[in-house]
């Protein structure tokens, strides 16, 4: 675990990956803690994730368009949580 950091969450499913997305994007540093490997078998058993990146960005999007999300960014940021970073 990294010596400091501005919010830990317990649990790596889609609510805990979804609060270190919206941290990441908020400019804190997150560190997920999870029992089994995120990603293992994720997909495989609720191939919605794929699809909640969107709808998050269409709901928030229409709410707050002041503050506007990037859909790029997000995309990026979140299979980086589910897969790790490219070369990492």
């Amino acid at each position: 675990m990294p010596a400091a950091v501005d919010l830990t969450i317990v649990g790596g499913g889609y609510t805990g990956l979804s609060a270190a997305l919206l941290a990441a994007e908020a400019g804190l540093s997150a560190h997920v803690i999870e029992v089994h490997e995120i990603g293992n078998d994720a997909l495989e058993r609720l191939p919605m994730l794929l699809l909640a990146p969107g709808l998050l960005i269409s709901i928030w999007n229409n709410m707050f368009a002041d503050e506007a999300l990037d859909p790029p960014d997000l995309f990026e940021s979140y299979f980086d949580l589910l897969f790790g970073k490219p070369g990492a």
